[in-house]
């Protein structure tokens, strides 16, 4: 095999969680997904924290309501996606949800952290702070 060039490989340094409170975050990729053994459905988003550079890259799930939740379930799941929606600004109707653009799009959050088995120190979003 041959020598691949890449350059500033030595000084890379590995993504670091911040202090618990409030940032804006950003929007990179948000979709939908089919999650877990039984493909529950759900909006899936990736975030950046602005102005942290080194921070790591925040994830975020809302369920979608399903056949098996109650009347309570199903709306307090309509509830967390409108208010995720319009904290940042993606469209939304009686039909649904448009993704496409929501990429760039940011809101204040509140952050916590927490050490996790599988992912080891991460940011949490603990409260969308609706404007």
């Amino acid at each position: 095999m041959s020598f691949i060039k890449v350059q500033g490989l030595m000084s890379a340094v590995e993504p670091v969680t911040v202090p618990e409170g409030e940032y804006d975050l950003v929007i990179i990729k948000g979709e939908y997904a089919d999650l877990g053994e039984k493909g529950i459905p759900a909006l899936q988003f990736l975030l950046e924290i602005s102005g942290e550079a080194n921070s790591k890259i925040v994830s975020h799930t809302l369920w979608l309501p399903g056949g098996k939740d109650d009347e309570r379930q199903k709306a307090n799941s309509l509830w967390r996606i409108r208010s995720w929606c319009e904290a940042f600004g993606i469209p939304i109707n009686d039909e649904g949800i448009d993704l496409d653009g929501c990429q760039g799009l940011s809101a204040r959050c509140l952050l916590t952290e927490e050490d996790t088995a599988k992912y080891g120190p991460t940011n949490r979003i603990k409260k969308v702070l609706n404007p």
